[in-house]
């Protein structure tokens, strides 16, 4: 929770700056924000219910500040991964509209390529992770990532890109339960 935070205030203090950068004269600016990503940008709570997420926190501020043109976080799904946003963006073409009308985009994905490595004894509670499987699964992220931000360069090469990091995922796991 504490890391789900403080990404949140990293973020919202980025996006804070952008909006902090004065318009042309006589020009409003406004925000056409497109949130992609896993359950984080979904909004999905410690319960599993469909919450606000940071997407929608970060809209919210937009909407006082009179700014906020346009917001979805539907294409935002619990359990997605780097490879299924990178799918979507390249086959979609109700997202790359959505992208091309944007000018800030929000990612957060990367949690969940990891978290298929971990292997978690439900009657134990305990969590098991090979770390030797953890440097090719990195390097899967980085290179979605890349070709990502590169296919949104493509669609609209304008836009703000803000990527959220990772969280701890297990953080109701018992201290000395995650094991390697």
């Amino acid at each position: 929770m504490k890391r789900k935070l403080c990404s949140l205030a990293i973020l919202f203090s980025l996006i804070v700056s952008l909006v902090s950068v004065p318009a042309a004269a006589n020009d409003k600016m406004t925000i056409d924000y497109v949130s992609l990503g896993d359950s984080l940008a979904a909004g999905v709570l410690s319960d599993k219910t469909l919450g606000d997420s940071f997407s929608d926190y970060t809209a919210t501020y937009f909407g006082e500040m009179n700014i906020l043109d346009s917001y979805t976080k539907a294409f935002a799904k619990a359990g997605y991964t780097t490879n299924d946003i990178l799918t979507d963006l390249t086959t979609k073409v109700e997202v790359q509209e959505a992208i091309k009308k944007a000018n800030v985009i929000s990612i957060s994905a990367g949690a969940n390529d990891i978290l298929k490595l971990a292997n978690i004894d439900l009657a134990s509670g305990m969590i098991t992770l090979n770390p030797t499987l953890v440097p090719d699964v990195l390097k899967s992220i980085s290179e979605n990532y890349a070709k990502i931000i590169s296919t949104i360069r493509t669609l609209n090469p304008d836009a703000h890109i803000f990527v959220t990091g990772y969280y701890f995922a297990f953080p109701s796991a018992p201290e000395g339960e995650m094991k390697k």
